[in-house]
């Protein structure tokens, strides 16, 4: 199955950077680690789900320690999403496709932003009253 996944990382390669192409692998590497511990008897594509094999190894990526920052964890599944897509075009197996859904991959947390310290604060306060137009006015 790993030949497969290459040949999947290699197509899908030809557009990406080296970096995102070493991403790629990693992640592969880190499912089929997870997959030979926990399944060892799931040697093709076509014995491949959703339940237990993919939600398994999508629960213990979430629960190691130490734990995944969301940005790792939504970039883990948006690289096995577009892998999976990739075997199931290159086998013709459409359910490949269909293993990790869009509603699987968590949404970045809402954060504001960072407040102005008082000092710099007081420098833009300062710049707006010397420009005086109506940029700085309306600030």
């Amino acid at each position: 199955m790993a030949d497969s996944f290459d040949r999947a990382v290699a197509s899908l390669g030809a557009a990406l950077n080296p970096e995102t192409v070493r991403r790629y692998h990693g992640t592969i590497r880190s499912f089929l680690t997870y997959l030979g511990a926990t399944c060892p008897n799931v040697r093709l594509l076509t014995q491949l789900r959703r339940d237990p094999h993919v939600l398994g190894w999508m629960s213990c990526r979430r629960s190691q320690t130490p734990a995944l920052t969301t940005n790792s964890y939504i970039n883990l599944l948006i690289t096995m999403r577009w892998t999976f897509h990739e075997l199931a075009w290159m086998n013709e197996l459409p359910d490949l496709a269909h293993l990790i859904r869009r509603e699987d991959i968590p949404r970045l947390p809402y954060r504001l932003p960072r407040p102005l310290s008082p000092e710099q604060d007081h420098l833009l306060q300062q710049e707006f009253l010397r420009r005086n137009d109506l940029g700085a006015n309306v600030f």
